[in-house]
């Protein structure tokens, strides 16, 4: 069975957010803030085949998802 891929759409601010926390982490160490993004990306792979992993939160019903190398967490 084929895992059906969901289309993963990012808001404007949270762009702006992650391009923010590349900036800092690449001031804190170079190469740091690419880590970050490529870490980060990871994760949006596993939202976009398997969203349904992380649980539901009180309302307005959405879930969350904790980033473990970096302190980020992904509201969907």
């Amino acid at each position: 069975m084929q895992n059906m891929a969901f289309k993963l759409t990012i808001l404007r601010l949270a762009e702006i957010e992650i391009n923010e926390s590349i900036d800092f982490y690449e001031s804190r160490r170079v190469g740091l803030g690419k880590h970050f993004l490529i870490y980060l990306k990871g994760y949006f792979e596993i939202l976009k085949t398997r969203p349904e992993l992380f649980a539901i939160k009180k309302p307005p019903y959405y879930r969350e998802l904790p980033l473990k190398k970096f302190p980020f967490v992904i509201i969907y």
